[in-house]
């Protein structure tokens, strides 16, 4: 049935954007769901060793790196829900279901 292929042309199969947003989502998902354990073991890591190191001495430069990590790893969520909404054509203008405000 459908492939998982580059999403072809921009008019008339109804059920190909949904294939083609429907993979993309996946990709992006699997991404996600792989890192965000790792990014909060990192962090628990962090706060560990320096517990463990300085006896929490070094929690205001734990802090900030964990600021840093954390403010990287929102930029990556982010622009991962961006391509999903781009290639489901949500941020063309036109309609959707999500209003805001």
């Amino acid at each position: 049935r459908g492939g998982r292929g580059g999403g072809g042309g921009g008019g008339g199969g109804g059920d190909e954007p949904l294939l083609d947003f429907a993979a993309v989502r996946s990709v992006a998902r699997a991404d996600i769901d792989a890192l965000t354990p790792r990014i909060f073991l990192i962090a628990d890591d962090a706060v560990q060793r320096c517990l463990f190191f300085t006896d929490g001495k070094g929690a205001a430069g734990v802090v900030a790196a964990l600021d840093a990590l954390f403010v990287t790893y929102a930029a990556f969520v982010t622009a991962h829900v961006r391509a999903v909404r781009r290639r489901a054509h949500l941020d063309d203008g036109g309609g959707g279901d999500g209003g805001g405000g």
